[in-house]
């Protein structure tokens, strides 16, 4: 797994006490786990509702310049894959 600063344990702690709240944004953190429950990857998400539609984004609020998936190459091909994860994500 990659993990870059803006994706630090407690820059998305400071991030989710800070400004989901004021934003009125819920946080949404997507675990990825294998089927022995080890964790594969992390996506970093909130949800929100925007003029009536609720929305699933990622943890940026406009304040990083950087976002994505925690998580190798391998894990987001085969979530892509998966035809419930595109249905429902």
């Amino acid at each position: 797994m990659h993990e870059y600063a803006f994706q630090a344990p407690l820059w998305m702690h400071m991030l989710h006490c800070r400004l989901c709240k004021p934003l009125r944004v819920v946080q949404h953190t997507v675990a990825i786990r294998s089927g022995g429950g080890a964790l594969q990857g992390v996506l970093p998400l909130v949800r929100q509702r925007v003029m009536g539609l609720v929305t699933l984004q990622a943890v940026d609020f406009g304040v990083c310049d950087y976002n994505a998936p925690v998580a190798s190459n391998e894990v987001l091909l085969a979530l892509a894959a998966e035809r419930w994860v595109r249905e429902h994500v």
